[in-house]
């Protein structure tokens, strides 16, 4: 199967002709015998019964000879499949019978959010829309599916909605526009959030509805309804350099707004969010050139530097003089005040103050040393915590993967992943499938943490785990299947389960996978509770220490500290208290939490190959 045959012309075309012929020949397929499929939305609608000579017809011929050529196999013109839209009005046929549209007074009920899953939003909104209907079986069965797209044919706000539509595409926020403007009775309703909910409300019915019933044939969907999610990719996001800083993405902008912009960097833990760029020794001039950071960032290099805004930020760390950053030039240097610029005379008024901690340390290594910038943040001291800011076209799918395989309202799980390049298409599978593994997981253990039914020991969970998805995925082979991570595929174990679907006899893997799990349930509560989309972060559960034992410790210490240390006599309960919690955070977020691998892990002398 080829999709977007359009597109393999000319060499590329060649080079699929000649691999389909090489493994034709390599099978030994006979003429005829290997089924060959097209596909492209681009060539548009070709067939039409036409006679020849039309053109029509014409394209129809050209398409098939074409497809010979690609394929190496005979195409006739009847193979070419393509598309008759109905009329809407030969569509619709029915009377109007269904005038009805929620009011207001109905908003909370179109909300999706507040229904369990799908077929309870279902229910809800049939019967906002056309009443009790308590004679038919419940949504998701032929005879309600069928009686529903009855219902919607003969509703006066589909036929607006075709209208409005005209047989194309529409952004959805200009369909909203259009159904305010267009559609009775809706020109005063100025709460946008309700007509936004009402449309999904009438769309998901849509969906739901089915047509046909034919006997021996199945049921076809009412109506195609189709949404595309348009997102530009956020690669190479800078921010000019400003008092009020935009950000933008570098393709917009011309060579001397480049020239006054930087890359973005953050903090992950505390928020602290600056410039980044590289400076050469002995320079005081910051380098714009994107390439060039994102080279020194991540190899580490001296050259990087950081650079935050703000009048009082880092003051309490810095011990010179502050620095000033020019927004014309790029160039900073250290002043008591604001003066103009030294390089270029920008006026003193339109100066930045900034904040450009040393980030280099020096390292010894068995070849001599080296100085290497970190990416600790310099205020909240998180270890890599010092992030670029933006997401790759590879990291916006795969959460937006996750949020459709998480959703409640998604029964049906599937999922076709297509790329613009053949090269990489391997590669991003891998990774689609390795972040999958991750936000399944999160789900999982955030069901389990929900079936406690209250507070849960952090050293239970992983028991609890095992426990609760044990019962529900009865044989070891199941579990293994459902939460293998994708680096344990090699094991030779798996690829005989994959074979013969049963694992070798004497098999680990089932003991090799619950390890597995346990250290990352640890993680993703401690060590890795801070990076990426973690229960913690999206706020569906976290780990805290008893602030019972938090309290009663602060109270045991309080007086000790005011007597022995002589800055802290005037130390009161509540901020001992703050800062005790603050302190204990900090040590869960680094992993200080006790766990059966971390003591192997320590006696390697904190080596990560300990862990594999």
């Amino acid at each position: 199967m080829v999709d977007e045959l359009h597109t393999f012309d000319g060499a590329q075309g060649a080079d699929v002709a000649c691999l389909i012929r090489r493994l034709k020949e390599r099978l030994r397929t006979a003429p005829g015998s290997l089924i060959c499929v097209g596909t492209s939305a681009t060539l548009g609608n070709t067939v039409g019964g036409s006679p020849a000579g039309n053109p029509a017809a014409d394209r129809t011929a050209e398409l098939v000879r074409y497809a010979t050529k690609v394929f190496g196999e005979k195409f006739e013109a009847g193979s070419v499949v393509g598309e008759t839209l109905q009329p809407a009005d030969q569509f619709l046929g029915k009377l109007v019978q269904w005038f009805a549209v929620p009011g207001l007074e109905e908003k909370e009920k179109l909300n999706p959010l507040a229904y369990r899953n799908q077929i309870d939003y279902v229910r809800a909104q049939h019967q906002i829309w056309f009443g009790d209907q308590g004679h038919l079986s419940g949504p998701g069965t032929d005879e309600w599916n069928l009686a529903l797209g009855e219902r919607l044919r003969s509703h006066l706000f589909l036929r607006n909605l075709l209208v409005l539509m005209d047989g194309r595409a529409v952004d959805v926020n200009d369909l909203l526009r259009l159904i305010q403007a267009r559609i009775p009775g809706f020109g005063k309703k100025e709460d946008g959030e309700y007509v936004a909910w009402l449309l999904s409300s009438f769309l998901s019915l849509v969906s739901e509805a089915r047509t046909g019933g034919q006997p021996g044939e199945p049921l076809l969907p009412f109506l195609q309804v189709r949404y595309q999610f348009w997102a530009r990719e956020l690669a190479r996001v800078v921010s000019s350099v400003a008092r009020t800083p935009q950000w933008r993405l570098a393709g917009d902008l011309k060579t001397e707004e480049l020239r006054r912009s930087l890359p973005i960097v953050h903090c992950r833990e505390c928020g602290l969010t600056g410039w980044a760029g590289t400076v050469k020794d002995l320079e005081q001039r910051v380098n714009p050139d994107l390439d060039t950071f994102y080279k020194a960032y991540f190899d580490f290099k001296p050259e990087a530097r950081f650079l935050f805004p703000g009048e009082g930020i880092g003051l309490s760390l810095q011990m010179e003089l502050p620095q000033f950053l020019c927004p014309n030039c790029l160039h900073f240097e250290r002043m008591t005040d604001p003066r103009d610029c030294s390089n270029c005379g920008k006026p003193a008024g339109d100066m930045i103050r900034v904040w450009v901690p040393d980030m280099n340390v020096r390292q010894e290594r068995r070849g001599g040393a080296r100085i290497r910038s970190e990416h600790i943040c310099p205020a909240c001291g998180g270890q890599d915590s010092l992030t670029i800011v933006g997401s790759r076209a590879a990291s916006l799918t795969a959460v937006m993967i996750a949020q459709l395989y998480g959703s409640p309202f998604n029964s049906d799980k599937k999922l076709l992943a297509f790329s613009d390049n053949v090269q990489d298409a391997s590669h991003r599978a891998g990774f689609f499938k390795a972040r999958t593994f991750t936000f399944n997981l999160r789900s999982a253990i955030q069901k389990t943490v929900e079936d406690a039914g209250g507070t849960v020991a952090l050293s239970d969970i992983a028991g609890r785990f095992d426990a609760y998805w044990s019962q529900r995925l009865v044989r070891a082979e199941q579990m293994i299947a459902t939460f293998l991570p994708t680096d344990m595929e090699w094991l030779e174990d798996y690829e005989y389960m994959r074979r013969e679907n049963a694992l070798p006899a004497g098999s680990n893997l089932r003991d090799l996978v619950r390890k597995r799990l346990d250290w990352e349930i640890w993680s993703e509560y401690t060590l890795d509770c801070r990076v990426g989309r973690t229960l913690e972060k999206s706020g569906c559960s976290t780990v805290e220490v008893s602030p019972t034992l938090v309290e009663s410790a602060a109270e045991s210490i309080l007086l000790r500290l005011q007597n022995e240390l002589g800055g802290l006599r005037s130390l009161d309960a509540l901020t001992l208290l703050r800062f005790l919690q603050g302190f204990l955070v900090n040590l869960k977020n680094r992993g200080a939490v006790e766990q059966a691998e971390v003591p192997r892990f320590l006696r390697a002398g904190a080596e990560t190959y300990a862990l594999g």
